[in-house]
């Protein structure tokens, strides 16, 4: 495997035997990279740490000063630190303040409120352009109509495109220049993260799962030689609405100008797309996915990933 793309977890439960000392010394050697999952300090496990350079915790065990001190001797001895299940805002924030580096949880994927049932009306139109830009059946002319709705958008994607890492040798000066060379589904999801831009008041994290929940989807359909991969791919990008703007799903979906099939899927109404999308969730959750999954479910979520982090290097997000 990939030394520099891999990253060795030892559970909780393994025995720390010279031998197991040992064989982690000698990957350490090779490069590989070891992280500590569910960690709990005890004496025994010392000689792990030395050989560590990521140390999990798990917030529902390890909390307040026992969190910020482990933490605090983790950063002095060079580890990272990932704290896991961080389930609410407030979870979120006590976890930062005590230094954590990463987070895991659903608290990334969940409203933090549900109270309003109306959706204000700004926030309303971005929803309505998220849904037209990935509608299976919206044209190039329409994404470039939607970016031609907002000169700030507009300049910002011709800066894209005309930047190293569109990889054009030609100075593009149009937004519908810039359509005809990148194509639509290259406009379509950088449309889609502008305009996911525009909730500064989220994490950067819920982007990144859209894009990379709406690739998978999209990829697992093209395998399945579904009909259209595009639909799958709308409601991956669609599935966290309820999320980025702290309203329930359905008030959500009442709204959105998409189809039926779409609609259904993200009321998580039974049928296929639904089934990928449930696939996409269980690699969000340990707890949830399947530790053997079939080749072509893993590959689609290891090429969602990457395509992900290749998107979001280009526009210098990542």
């Amino acid at each position: 495997m990939p030394t520099d793309r891999v990253v060795l977890e030892i559970l909780e439960y393994v025995e720390t035997t010279q031998a197991v000392r040992d064989g982690l010394a000698r990957l350490v050697e090779q490069g590989f990279w070891i992280a500590l999952d569910d960690f709990a300090y005890r004496p025994r496990l010392a000689p792990l740490l030395d050989l560590a350079r990521i140390v999990k915790y798990d917030f529902a065990l390890t909390r307040g000063d026992t969190l910020r001190k482990r933490i605090e001797i983790d950063h002095a001895a060079g580890r990272l630190v990932v704290v896991e299940r961080i389930e609410t805002p407030a979870d979120h924030r006590e976890a930062e303040v005590a230094g954590a580096d990463y987070f895991q949880g659903f608290f990334f994927a969940r409203p933090a409120v549900l109270t309003a049932r109306a959706v204000p009306s700004n926030k309303l139109t971005l929803i309505q352009l998220l849904a037209r830009v990935n509608d299976p059946e919206s044209t190039l002319e329409d994404i470039v109509d939607v970016l031609a709705t907002d000169v700030a958008m507009s300049v910002k994607a011709l800066r894209f495109v005309n930047s190293a890492a569109a990889g054009l040798t030609t100075k593009v000066d149009s937004i519908q220049h810039a359509s005809v060379l990148l194509g639509r589904d290259t406009l379509r999801s950088w449309t889609t993260l502008t305009l996911m831009s525009a909730l500064d008041d989220k994490p950067a994290e819920l982007v990144t799962l859209a894009l990379s929940r709406a690739k998978f989807c999209e990829l697992v359909a093209r395998h399945l030689r579904a009909p259209d991969p595009a639909a799958y791919y709308a409601v991956g990008m669609l599935s966290l609405l309820d999320v980025m703007f702290d309203t329930k799903m359905p008030d959500i979906v009442e709204q959105l100008p998409v189809d039926d099939t779409i609609r259904g899927a993200l009321l998580g109404l039974d049928g296929p797309i639904t089934d990928v999308l449930r696939h996409a969730i269980a690699f969000e959750d340990p707890d949830l996915a399947d530790s053997e999954p079939e080749a072509h479910i893993a590959d689609a979520h290891y090429q969602a990933v990457v395509w992900t982090t290749q998107l979001l290097n280009a526009v210098g997000t990542a």
